[in-house]
């Protein structure tokens, strides 16, 4: 977001988690279950969680628990729906690599 010219970005960080594979595969997954909620039909895309979380005010959520769902491209997806929401919402038309930011 620096780039896009958004300076101190990083001072608003209020929380950040990273796993990595070995924080993975000590973890004790619930039944397996590394798709966040099931993935099956009536919990999948537009039935997942969406990326605003409309009970408090400028939470979004990123990853496989939410729309449009699991698997690394959809989480991507997740991550630019969430990117766009917060443009759109801060008034910003950001050049995406010269593709129009609608959706």
């Amino acid at each position: 977001m620096e780039k896009m010219g958004f300076e101190g970005v990083a001072d608003h960080i209020v929380s950040e988690t990273i796993v990595t594979p070995e924080d993975w595969g000590a973890s004790d997954i619930y039944r397996g279950a590394v798709f966040s909620l099931a993935h099956s039909l009536d919990q999948m895309l537009w039935r997942r969680p969406q990326n605003r979380f409309e009970e408090t005010e400028n939470l979004y959520l990123v990853g496989g628990g939410t729309h449009p769902g699991s698997g690394v491209p959809t989480i991507l997806e997740s991550g630019r729906i969430v990117s766009k929401l917060i443009c759109s919402e801060l008034g910003i038309d950001p050049d995406w690599n010269g593709m129009a930011s609608g959706f």
